[in-house]
């Protein structure tokens, strides 16, 4: 089904691309990524890779040479993903200060090879845990381990939307509990991804975020903010 769902999204006056493109990928293949618009300037650029519904590990991968055409205004950037067929993922090219530089990608899945070269045996590290209701504009709770961990910074990802860092609101009362307002729209499919204060990562599995017609919109800026900020409209496919 398809269905739209406005948003706004940030995009850096050094680097937001007209279009990224995210192409297939087989086990242990090549993953490409096309971009147009402007030249790259924050480098490195780098690609975060969110996989959920599986045990394989989020990663962020340099790409400190991407390739770039001035006279078209286009550029490619070609890796590999260490993970089995089967995998789901969403991707996101981003800046040197972890910006997104455009849409995310859509729901990827990898698809069967016979090379297992590059498959990784690297295992999901269960730091935090995000306890719902996920609810448009409302606050909702990591939980973690105070004597293994900290607070972690937390970037929400929507598939072919935003991938945007969430704002901490207040301390809990439990020093192992920190809160975050979920700024995504009631309706949009949404992964988390965590940070840990020693660059670890770790994501959540895909849900759906939940509200209805009286939700606040009080996390979301106004429609004409100025700067270098565009509100964009996004086409979300399930």
């Amino acid at each position: 089904m398809l269905f739209f769902v406005p948003f706004f999204f940030f995009l850096s006056s050094a680097v937001a691309f007209t279009t990224i493109h995210f192409s297939s990928i087989r086990q242990c293949g090549p993953f490409n990524v096309t971009f147009s618009g402007n030249q790259p300037t924050a480098l490195p650029l780098a690609l975060t890779v969110v996989p959920f519904g599986s045990s394989a590990v989020p990663i962020s991968i340099p790409l400190p040479n991407p390739e770039w055409d001035s006279k078209t205004s286009t550029g490619v950037a070609i890796t590999f993903l260490p993970y089995p067929a089967g995998t789901t993922f969403i991707a996101s090219l981003d800046d040197a200060q972890g910006r997104g530089t455009g849409f995310t990608s859509d729901i990827i899945r990898i698809l069967q090879s016979n090379d297992t070269s590059c498959v990784s045996t690297a295992e999901k590290i269960q730091t935090y845990t995000a306890e719902p209701p996920f609810s448009q504009c409302q606050p909702f709770n990591v939980a973690f381990d105070l004597t293994k961990a900290v607070p972690p910074a937390v970037r929400l990802f929507v598939p072919s939307g935003q991938a945007s860092l969430l704002n901490q609101t207040q301390d809990s009362r439990d020093p192992g509990t920190t809160s975050f307002t979920m700024a995504a729209f009631r309706g949009q499919p949404t992964v988390l991804l965590f940070r840990d204060g020693s660059n670890r990562l770790q994501s959540t599995d895909l849900f759906t975020v939940t509200g209805d017609v009286t939700s606040s919109n009080d996390c979301f800026p106004p429609p004409n903010d100025k700067g270098s900020e565009k509100s964009q409209q996004a086409g979300l496919s399930r």
